[in-house]
């Protein structure tokens, strides 16, 4: 042995997802999100398309739009979604995903769903 990690690394035809430290941000990721009521299903949304809160409050009529208001802010302090203000004569905000963080957030809800089914499994 040469003492240097025997991790295989990225060709240029590879994901970088799919390598340890990915799934260590993604794991960790997951976590975070499981950890709040509403960042789940904000950020399902916000996977597809920006949206503006409005719309934001028609996906998610359940929730109210000061929890709304503070989750999205939650989510922005985090880093995983950007708050762009468009307005002019009328108040245009919009929110989406951080640049290049659609393909880990999408990984990372998938487990979110897979530990809320487990969670679901073992409370019966």
């Amino acid at each position: 042995m040469d003492g240097q990690s025997d991790t295989k690394q990225p060709t240029s035809g590879e994901h970088s997802l799919w390598y340890p430290e990915a799934l260590d941000r993604i794991g960790m990721l997951a976590l975070l999100i499981d950890r709040k009521k509403w960042y789940a299903a904000i950020l399902e949304c916000l996977v597809h398309s920006s949206l503006r809160l409005s719309e934001l409050r028609k996906a998610l009529p359940n929730t109210s739009k000061k929890m709304l208001i503070e989750s999205l802010r939650s989510l922005e302090a985090e880093g995983l979604v950007t708050r762009t203000d468009l307005s002019g004569k009328m108040r245009h905000v919009r929110y989406e995903l951080v640049n290049n963080s659609v393909a880990e957030i999408s990984m990372a809800l998938a487990l979110v769903r897979r530990i809320r089914q487990f969670k679901m499994g073992r409370s019966r």
